[in-house]
């Protein structure tokens, strides 16, 4: 069944690609949970790519339709981590990434395709870079419409996450998108001295945009590679469940500003940040789904006051306040 769906996509049985004890540059890592036609395409192009210094790890998530027999019999080897069950996006990360071997880590979702340059141009892009540079942003496309999807991320004064349509702004932008971020190893063993490179507590949504802000506040910045081409099917997971979708958005767009907010932030513009988090809550009972936006903000408001102990005891490891008063 598999070998004909493969036929039917057009695609053979991948063989060549060889993976061994030695480090590499980068580990593409592909996050999967059901899609497996998304997952064909997506690890194709990967496949397809003119640069070779690279591995391939597929996390899948427990997914319950044919993806893990797709990348054992299609694609031989790539690395499989399978789990018995859906650990979400930012847990899943943290338990499939231990084995990675690359310098950088290329993180993908699971609706994305790469362009054949793509890894070609990113390590033409890692060798001009300043030491100070940990993350990196390609150039994301929608399939369907070939707009902007994202160049990045970038701060709002309300200290919300905002996806950059614009390359004139690319400037401000503090980190990538998670559905195809590039991050430096040792940026990563640097910030996350615990091994988790994600939040776990996020589960899904923003998880990226707080890494983002943890990395920036100690120094590390980012770089927009704009001939890094990935093509994303925005969405394709995300519409199964959009009301658990709305429910992590709006509960971990409040965790991360509890995280990550400098004092002196708090104090000027709280009263931006209260006025833009009420404004969901009654956006949303607008449409009807304020009674979810309302439960996320009281269960991240629960996490309070493990969060301030965990302010006090990393506010140490920040290299200067300079640093964190630029958000």
């Amino acid at each position: 069944m598999i070998e004909s769906f493969a036929i039917g996509l057009g695609i053979a049985v991948r063989q060549d690609q060889k993976i061994d004890n030695n480090s590499c540059m980068f580990s593409v890592v592909v996050l999967n949970w059901n899609k497996a036609e998304l997952l064909i395409q997506c690890l194709e192009s990967i496949h397809k790519q003119r640069f070779s210094n690279f591995e391939t790890i597929v996390i899948d998530n427990g997914s319950t339709d044919d993806s893990t027999e797709v990348v054992r019999e299609i694609f031989p080897n790539v690395r499989l981590v399978a789990f018995s069950r859906n650990y979400g996006f930012a847990e899943g990360y943290n338990k499939g990434l231990e084995s990675c071997r690359g310098e950088w880590l290329f993180l993908l979702n699971n609706d994305t395709q790469l362009e054949r340059d793509c890894l070609r141009n990113i390590d033409l892009a890692i060798k001009r870079l300043p030491e100070n540079v940990g993350s990196l942003t390609p150039r994301m496309l929608l399939k369907t419409t070939n707009e902007i999807d994202t160049l990045g991320h970038r701060l709002h004064i309300s200290f919300v996450c905002i996806d950059i349509k614009d390359e004139s702004e690319v400037h401000t932008s503090i980190g990538p998108c998670g559905g195809a971020a590039v991050y430096r190893k040792r940026m990563i063993d640097e910030v996350c001295t615990d091994g988790q490179l994600f939040d776990p507590r996020f589960h899904l949504y923003v998880e990226d945009f707080d890494l983002n802000l943890r990395c920036y506040s100690q120094g590390w910045r980012n770089r927009y590679i704009p001939n890094a081409i990935v093509w994303h099917h925005k969405g394709a997971s995300s519409r199964v469940m959009p009301d658990q979708s709305l429910y992590y958005l709006h509960r971990n767009m409040l965790l991360t500003i509890m995280r990550n907010i400098p004092l002196s932030r708090f104090l000027c513009t709280g009263h931006l940040i209260l006025m833009a988090q009420l404004w969901a809550i009654f956006y949303h009972a607008y449409r009807g789904k304020g009674s979810i936006v309302l439960r996320a903000k009281i269960d991240a408001l629960k996490h309070l006051p493990l969060i301030l102990k965990e302010r006090q005891s990393q506010s140490s490891r920040l290299k200067t306040d300079r640093n964190a008063k630029r958000f």
